[in-house]
């Protein structure tokens, strides 16, 4: 006896597509969810998404990286302080977003002093600590916008 062999076609189920309309173009590199509910997304298409907490997938877009961004980190939130947004990009830039306008946006500040590109951002109140693909680690004060290198990673 011989194996007899059946090929089915099974029916296709609808699948529906949300971020055609709005959104990224390319990867989806990094995530953060804000207090509030809202997700932000950043791409390798440089763009930084504030998509809605409730009804249709829409969301709203943040430009200003040239990079992938790479990286995102949400201000802790605070009664009546308005919620703040970082991201990190291949750019070797950091840009801080306000997010309580986000339709209105644009970046409130763009760092810089990376040599390579900023991959990790470790945000505590006014301070930022970023680190860069070169192992070099730089501690901001967000509220004069300075830096101070911390040092470097040589390798193991």
């Amino acid at each position: 006896g011989g194996v007899e062999r059946v090929a089915r076609a099974e029916p296709r189920r609808k699948r529906t597509l949300y971020t055609r309309s709005c959104g990224h173009s390319d990867w989806v590199t990094c995530a953060a969810h804000a207090a509030d509910g809202r997700v932000l997304s950043g791409g390798a298409d440089g763009k930084v998404c504030v998509w809605s907490a409730s009804g249709p997938a829409r969301a709203t877009t943040l430009l200003g990286h040239v990079g992938s961004v790479s990286c995102l980190a949400l201000s802790a939130p605070h009664t009546g302080a308005a919620q703040h947004a970082l991201s990190a990009s291949y750019d070797k830039s950091i840009r801080l977003w306000s997010l309580d306008r986000p339709a209105e946006a644009s970046s409130a500040a763009c760092l810089r002093g990376h040599r390579a590109p900023v991959i990790k951002l470790v945000w505590a109140a006014e301070l930022l600590a970023s680190a860069d693909r070169e192992g070099a680690v730089l501690l901001w004060d967000l509220r004069t916008g300075a830096h101070t290198p911390l040092g470097a990673h040589r390798g193991h």
